[in-house]
């Protein structure tokens, strides 16, 4: 009888053990409740500009010169990239645009890079744009520098991109450049110039010039939208222009500096009014007058169909209640007096990148409000 126990005994034992080989343990990032550096980034690469989500298991994290691809299970642990540029040069704390199939940036005043972002990168998955000039003495022959940090060259659809290049007072040249694969080539490996449908930006009403006011531009509803020299336009992918004038209204003045969408409405930032559209951008209408906030300094951030805003190391949900913005600010413990340059998420942690680090937290905790609240 006790032979027989003690049988059982090393038997369950045997059995437990093989159990347990045969078990494979998967380590996962300990969650993150308040901001933590990601230590895969140093010295002049935690200087990143921008970020944007490519699926539910990949986000594309970009500097001036590179682009990492950060996948939520492997913080901490390195991340493979792609080299974009060389050394800091014309506009290097312009952030490049990022989006799912395509990217672009500036190389300087007169180069635009227009990549595939996909993982991995190949040096056929890109090239540069230099635009053919006038032979005009009177004329600025550069691309503009953007005004505000989610700006830039943006991309509509995967294949078109905006490319101001020449202007004057009274007008401003530009191509609408249709991007595609290499024949020959797979999709995801190869990128070339299909064509170019060149545009005129007039300002309205006639007679009307460009100011100082700097130069704007986004992608929205598979159109254009740019603020150039305090004026307003819509440009489609055949490169039509619809122009607004000094602002998306008519008769006022505030040049647009920043847009975004929320409850399936789009909005226009001006220096001093916040405008709404609800027919994807032909019409508008002032929604806010802005005078006497801190509105105008937040840049803002979608996010799926959410909405953040940021100023320097401050974060804020932000909510549509009627026809108001409402602003809850957000635990930023862990981020110090770091420059919020973009916020996302992405698998089970939302992230922000910084102009000294990538910070990322688990999204059960990411709307906690702040403390001091």
């Amino acid at each position: 009888m006790h032979r027989i126990s003690w049988l059982l005994v090393l038997l369950a034992l045997l059995a437990g053990a093989c159990t347990k080989e045969r078990i494979k343990v998967v380590t996962e990032p300990a969650r993150a409740r308040s901001w933590t550096l990601d230590s895969s980034l140093t010295s002049y690469n935690r200087i990143l500009l921008t970020s944007a989500r490519q699926d539910d298991s990949t986000l594309v994290v970009a500097s001036n010169t590179a682009l990492w691809y950060v996948r939520p299970r492997g913080l901490n642990r390195g991340i493979n990239g792609a080299f974009l540029q060389g050394i800091p040069t014309y506009g290097y704390l312009v952030a490049p645009t990022i989006t799912p199939a395509v990217g672009t940036i500036l190389y300087d005043a007169n180069r635009l890079g227009i990549f595939l972002t996909a993982s991995p990168i190949s040096n056929f998955g890109r090239f540069t744009y230099a635009p053919t000039y006038s032979t005009d003495p009177n004329t600025n022959k550069a691309f503009p520098l953007p005004i505000q940090g989610n700006s830039g060259y943006p991309v509509v659809d995967g294949r078109y991109v905006l490319a101001p290049t020449e202007g004057n007072s009274y007008w401003q040249l530009g191509s609408v450049l249709r991007v595609g694969p290499i024949a020959g080539f797979r999709p995801g490996e190869s990128l070339e110039l299909k064509n170019t449908r060149l545009f005129t930006l007039t300002p309205a009403p006639a007679g009307a010039r460009f100011v100082q006011a700097g130069y704007f531009a986004a992608a929205y509803h598979h159109k254009f939208f740019v603020s150039m020299g305090g004026q307003f336009f819509r440009v489609d992918t055949t490169g039509r222009v619809k122009a607004f004038g000094y602002s998306p209204v008519p008769g006022t003045n505030a040049y647009v500096t920043q847009m975004f969408t929320l409850q399936n409405r789009l909005f226009a930032v001006g220096n001093s009014t916040l405008f709404v559209s609800d027919d994807q951008g032909e019409t508008w209408a002032p929604l806010l007058n802005l005078s006497g906030t801190n509105l105008g300094l937040l840049t803002f951030h979608n996010v799926g169909a959410a909405l953040y805003a940021t100023f320097q190391a401050q974060l804020w949900r932000v909510t549509l209640s009627a026809n108001s913005l409402v602003l809850k600010e957000l635990d930023n413990d862990g981020l110090a007096t770091n420059q919020i340059t973009s916020v996302n998420t992405c698998g089970k942690y939302a992230f922000v990148t910084t102009l000294a680090g990538f910070y990322y937290r688990d999204t059960a905790s990411f709307q906690t409000p702040k403390r001091d609240q």
